[in-house]
């Protein structure tokens, strides 16, 4: 399993140079958002994704 900070390295640095932001809930669930890039509002809002799955780079 890889770690949080590393999850988020990876689904974050992917979406570069677009800003993107992922975070953790205490159930291990994923929140990733991305943002427009001119005027910086949610563009993409995913909830719920299993971190438990996500065991690589690829994955």
């Amino acid at each position: 399993m890889l770690s949080t900070l590393e999850l988020r390295n990876i689904i974050e640095s992917s979406f570069l140079p677009t800003r993107c932001q992922c975070t953790l809930a205490a159930d291990r669930s994923l929140t990733v958002k991305v943002f427009d890039r001119s005027c910086q509002r949610v563009d993409l809002l995913v909830t719920g994704i299993s971190a438990e799955q996500l065991t690589s780079s690829r994955a």
